[in-house]
């Protein structure tokens, strides 16, 4: 389906052929991470074999790597039961590369987030708080500091794809817990919303649904904004080589002012990933000088908003968040304090 997706991009017109494309890298991101243990050849449950597996995927191009090491969390993870400490925080996980920590935690978090749901629905009738809380604890038994954020907004994403009937109920024992924890959370299913199998058929107003399915699921605020955020930060992590179909939605897309800064938020915070994982600074650079195909005009304005804007300052913040162990708090909005984020879109219409 990949390769149909690429070829029938190829022969179409322009508009159509950035679609295809956008599925084409949908479709690569899932078969990278559902094959990263056979790429990698990881051997054993250790975390030396775990480390020698992320050594062997370092020739892959950067965006092949992100999305393999993502994978190779989750695997790591599925491996082990819940009673060994600190998988990825370990004093045996010391040499893993810091730029693989970010995918890393993902998977792990996607790991315990399946184990958890799984048991929901094997037993309906169980109280769904204390397995809540135990995911919640080994999110930051096994995460390191910094980073358990992603773990936690995994769960998220894990809920919208298998269980997004426990959504709602999710949503109100963390309301109970702890604010941070439902914006990670929400964040996660704005992740998931983005590749949602009734979206994934090429088509114009395919984001236009996302977003107005954001606006119909969000219970609230709190919920509506972390889930822009992450739809942001999916679209654009998913899409960074291919900043035209950024540039179609700038053009095509209406949000108020603060949506618009949410949005931006979550783009911003791929950019970061991105930077993280791969300290690859071409793509974030394309994207801060790109200008639209029909340049001049709203459409020009558009882009400067909700595209260009938010990787201006990337490298800037990212070195801070890095060097302040808090590259976790992007994975939720709003961003941390200090974070500048350009004034991103305009809320008017730029069709």
């Amino acid at each position: 389906m990949q390769r149909m997706a690429a070829v029938t991009g190829f022969v179409l017109p322009l508009r159509r052929r950035s679609q295809w494309q956008e599925l084409q890298n949908k479709l690569r991101t899932l078969d990278l991470f559902l094959h990263a243990k056979c790429r990698s050849k990881l051997s054993s449950n250790s975390a030396a074999s775990l480390q020698d597996a992320i050594e062997k995927v370092q020739p892959l191009e950067p965006y092949a790597r992100i999305w393999t090491i993502e994978g190779l969390g989750y695997c790591y993870t599925l491996a082990h039961n819940e009673t060994r400490r600190g998988l990825l925080s370990g004093p045996d996980t010391g040499k893993l590369r810091a730029s693989s920590l970010i995918p890393l935690h993902a998977g792990m978090g996607l790991a315990f987030a399946r184990r958890f749901l799984a048991a929901c629905v094997q037993d309906p009738s169980a109280t769904l708080s204390p397995g809540l809380k135990n995911v919640c604890e080994l999110y930051n038994l096994h995460g390191r500091e910094g980073y358990r954020g992603v773990a936690h907004g995994s769960l998220g994403f894990a809920a919208q794809i298998l269980c997004p009937w426990l959504i709602h109920e999710i949503d109100r024992s963390l309301s109970a817990i702890d604010e941070k924890l439902l914006q990670y959370f929400w964040h996660g299913v704005g992740r998931a919303m983005y590749f949602d199998p009734r979206n994934l058929a090429p088509r114009s107003d395919s984001l236009a649904r996302v977003l107005e399915a954001v606006e119909r699921e969000s219970l609230h605020a709190t919920a509506r904004l972390n889930a822009l955020a992450g739809l942001a930060f999916a679209a654009t992590l998913v899409n960074i080589r291919h900043p035209e179909i950024l540039d179609e939605f700038a053009q095509h897309h209406v949000l108020r002012p603060a949506e618009s800064r949410a949005f931006a938020g979550g783009a911003s915070a791929a950019a970061v990933t991105w930077l993280d994982a791969t300290a690859d600074e071409f793509c974030p650079n394309i994207l801060s000088q790109r200008r639209p195909s029909r340049s001049g005009g709203k459409s020009a304005e558009a882009w400067n908003h909700p595209v260009h804007g938010p990787f201006r300052t990337t490298r800037e913040y990212y070195l801070e968040l890095r060097k302040s162990m808090r590259l976790e708090e992007v994975f939720r909005y709003p961003m941390p304090s200090g974070v500048r984020i350009v004034p991103p879109f305009a809320a008017q219409s730029f069709a």
